[in-house]
């Protein structure tokens, strides 16, 4: 038997005389937002539904899980603009700290 563990997915049932999966872990958002453009050259948008009222924290990792960028801003904002503009070209993830949720976006 195979196990498999899948993190970001809300039900997934899959199972055959070879291996067998299931969700152990599911991904709920603490934060409802989005981050813009997925194709970045110098900044990212990170957009709320609601105001954060306490401490933003935003992390950056390489594809090799390496903490490359970090940041935190305080207030009530809905919008926040994040230079990236010195990161190198490559694929990179963006996570809120404590929120489970995992962002990707592309740096030109």
């Amino acid at each position: 038997m195979v196990a498999l563990v899948l993190v970001g997915a809300t039900q997934v049932a899959y199972a055959s005389s070879s291996f067998e999966v299931e969700v152990i872990a599911s991904s709920q958002s603490t934060y409802a937002y989005d981050i813009y453009p997925t194709t970045v050259n110098t900044e990212i948008n990170v957009s709320f539904q609601t105001p954060i009222d306490n401490e933003l924290r935003v992390n950056v990792y390489n594809l090799f899980g390496q903490q490359v960028f970090t940041t935190t801003e305080s207030g009530q904002s809905t919008h926040y603009t994040f230079d990236i503009g010195h990161l190198p070209q490559g694929r990179y993830f963006l996570q809120i700290e404590g929120d489970k949720e995992v962002h990707s976006f592309i740096k030109k």
